[in-house]
């Protein structure tokens, strides 16, 4: 079967939602000689470029827009509650779905597949500004190691630093997380910017900043998307989203 066959295949069921069934006679119909394991085998195998593709998106589209939305839904599978999680514009629409939905959740989204934690200006801001005890934030201050490129090494780090309690190691993350999206790129408006009412900016500011373009990441209500104080600044300009 060739490339163009497939492409139809994967293209009815994926995105126009034929069933199995349905396309299976369909196939068969227009006298093309295949059986279910075959289909089964197009739909569920070799999808690896597909998928690199799919993982590309994000970080693609953030890096060549000027504004993307972010929203959420969730369900329940299996007994097992999820959620999906869109970010994106009028230009493309990424979908992830995770077993979680807050602010830890989506900073490891806005990262895509290579999540850096990092430990700089913007992550300490971030843990001082959600009061943690000073012990911990000068534990992270003063270890000589400040930038890990993966969740294991950072939480082994975390482990090493006797920090284990729960609400530490998740705004620590969370703190770290943020230091990697501006290392990225990503950049912080003012404070005295950040003091306007979210609600007036942009619905629900989230994150803001570009990578490397400006990028305003909003939502309605929902309070997992606001990274309060990171507002919306253009390269080089220190005006938030929607005031010019």
């Amino acid at each position: 079967m060739g490339r163009g066959s497939r492409r139809f295949i994967l293209y009815q069921y994926y995105q126009a939602y034929v069933t199995r069934g349905v396309l299976l006679a369909q196939l068969r119909n227009w006298g093309v000689d295949i059986s279910t394991g075959q289909l089964e085998r197009i739909l569920t195998e070799n999808q690896d470029p597909w998928h690199a593709g799919k993982d590309a998106l994000l970080a693609t589209g953030l890096d060549v827009s000027k504004q993307v939305t972010v929203d959420d839904t969730g369900a329940r599978h299996q007994g097992q509650n999820g959620y999906t999680s869109r970010i994106g514009n009028a230009y493309f629409a990424c979908f992830q779905t995770t077993e979680r939905k807050d602010r830890l959740n989506f900073l490891q989204l806005l990262h895509g597949d290579q999540a850096r934690y990092v430990i700089n200006d913007a992550a300490r801001g971030y843990v001082c500004e959600h009061k943690r005890p000073q012990a911990p934030l000068t534990a992270l201050e003063n270890a000589p190691c400040r930038v890990f490129p993966d969740k294991p090494r950072w939480e082994e780090h975390l482990r090493a630093l006797g920090i284990d309690k729960a609400r530490h190691v998740r705004v620590a993350t969370e703190g770290a997380l943020v230091g990697g999206l501006y290392d990225k790129g990503w950049r912080r408006a003012s404070r005295s910017s950040a003091t306007r009412p979210v609600s007036s900016m942009c619905s629900r500011v989230a994150f803001a900043g570009g990578m490397p373009n400006a990028s305003c990441t909003s939502s309605s209500r929902l309070g997992h998307f606001g990274i309060r104080v990171f507002l919306l600044c253009r390269p080089n300009d220190d005006v938030p989203f929607g005031q010019k």
